[in-house]
């Protein structure tokens, strides 16, 4: 796999290129969101654990850098409080700006890419996946829950054919279990048909996850790739 680090228009981020990856052959691209106090180092890695072969990932930094135990982290937004709801709403607009970029960057086209979210990153997913299904054929969300539903609720699309996978650990004390069954009631309520796998696990993605996740997105978004004209490519 080939490492590719970009300084983006909207956010800086990381792309990964398959094994074999051959320039002119047509891939799916996965979009994975970090979770709060991360970075899209921590997910990039986690990309060798899921599938090396048949897609492109994008990973990329959120907008809120913080100092986390003499570390540098990034998040979407503030844990609550003042100003909480002005930095998602733009952190959705940066997302937004970036795959457009990261998309034009390996001319991915309309359908061929999933996104996925851990924790924080896993609420950003459904806010701006949910309501682009001409973009995204799947969302997931590890270790999440569903930000704010009556406000979500108001911004779904007409269109619930997505497929959506969520995955959470029974022992984790970060986002309890609860609120994951929450999240699959409310999102068969609204319409969608999710795949739930829950864990015996904490806060974290273990191989577990990644191999039901990999599996997730064979069957949504099957690997590429398929040779077409090098004209076409717009890198």
């Amino acid at each position: 796999m080939r490492y590719v680090e970009h300084d983006g228009e909207a956010l800086k981020y990381i792309t990964i290129e398959p094994n074999g990856y051959r320039d002119g052959e047509s891939y799916p691209m996965v979009v994975f969101l970090h979770g709060f106090g991360s970075d899209m180092d921590d997910v990039a890695r986690l990309t060798t654990r899921i599938d090396t072969n048949g897609y492109i990932y994008a990973c990329p930094n959120a907008p809120i850098s913080m100092s986390m135990n003499g570390d540098i982290g990034y998040a979407w937004a503030p844990l609550g409080g003042d100003g909480s709801r002005e930095a998602q709403d733009h952190a959705e607009v940066l997302l937004h700006e970036f795959y457009e970029e990261a998309f034009g960057e390996y001319s991915i086209a309309p359908g061929q890419a999933v996104l996925v979210g851990f924790s924080q990153g896993g609420m950003m997913a459904l806010r701006t996946g949910l309501t682009a299904p001409e973009t995204f054929r799947g969302v997931a969300m590890l270790s999440s829950k569903v930000p704010d539903p009556d406000d979500l609720r108001t911004l779904l699309p007409g269109n619930k054919s997505q497929s959506v996978f969520v995955a959470h650990g029974s022992a984790d004390m970060v986002i309890p279990v609860i609120e994951a069954h929450r999240s699959v009631e409310f999102l068969t309520r609204e319409g969608y048909d999710p795949v739930y796998k829950e864990y015996l696990m904490e806060h974290e993605v273990n191989p577990s996850v990644a191999h039901d996740l990999a599996d997730w997105m064979h069957k949504v978004l099957p690997p590429g790739g398929v040779r077409r004209p090098l004209a076409s490519r717009r890198r």
